[in-house]
């Protein structure tokens, strides 16, 4: 088994329990599948996130959570909204990264965006959100 695929079962081992709408369980689902897109080398990073299966649980755990209407408004709102903005977005999930980016009016948070741009993650923000449509 490859180091793609043995690091996948362990993201769809943390990630498939997502428990109920709303909850804080769904929320995972977005910064689970950047962690391992992060440690994956350039090509493997954008075949991993861009995979049907992937795309399908990061567009479950978003409906599940930001996209649910019990999620409401908690503490970290902006930086839930802002970890599945990016997801989506790098996963190619135009639709679903800007209803992710449509409530944030613009407030960004540095993760995860640094790590598109270390040096300026507003700018990251920014294009991948123009690229949504937003």
């Amino acid at each position: 088994m490859g180091r793609l695929a043995r690091g996948d079962a362990r993201v769809r081992a943390r990630v498939d329990v997502l428990g109920p709408r709303g909850q804080p369980a769904g929320r995972t689902g977005g910064p689970r599948h950047l962690e391992h897109w992060l440690d994956l080398e350039p090509g493997e990073d954008a075949e991993y996130i861009g995979r049907p299966d992937v795309r399908a649980r990061l567009l479950e755990a978003a409906h599940r959570s930001i996209g649910d209407p019990a999620f409401g408004r908690p503490r970290d709102w902006i930086g839930v909204h802002n970890t599945f903005a990016m997801a989506l977005s790098l996963a190619g999930e135009r639709e679903a990264a800007a209803a992710a980016f449509a409530p944030l009016e613009g407030r960004v948070t540095e993760f995860p965006w640094q790590y598109l741009d270390s040096g300026d993650p507003v700018a990251a923000f920014r294009k991948w959100r123009s690229r949504a449509g937003r």
